[in-house]
């Protein structure tokens, strides 16, 4: 099955039977539920039993867990912020870039 709107966002079933919602504007999938009933269902007037699906680590991560992070960050986002030394980095960089060449060098003798 598939089902499209506007082109930006696709339901889709696995092959499983279960539904998975995919937005092409933010690239997330969502689990919208165990088959179209549960997922139109959950969609429309459950939508804390939606989750969304870990990219990399395939965990379902509910729709609203981040909610109250996002709260604390908005009252103060300044401790969110670390100081960034930017100096320290690029020469981190560099080091890195300085060993690779190296060991391409020795590679190629």
């Amino acid at each position: 099955m598939f089902v499209t709107y506007d082109d930006s966002v696709f339901w889709l079933e696995g092959s499983d039977g279960v539904i998975y919602l995919w937005s092409r504007i933010d690239d997330s999938m969502i689990r919208g539920g165990g088959n179209l009933k549960e997922a139109l269902t959950n969609y429309l007037f459950n939508r804390e039993n939606l989750c969304y699906v870990d990219e990399f680590t395939r965990e379902l991560v509910p729709i609203n867990a981040y909610d109250k992070l996002v709260e604390e960050w908005n009252k103060s986002p300044e401790k969110y912020f670390e100081e960034i030394d930017v100096t320290e980095i690029l020469q981190k960089h560099r080091s890195e870039m300085s060993e690779e060449e190296k060991q391409q060098k020795k590679e190629k003798e």
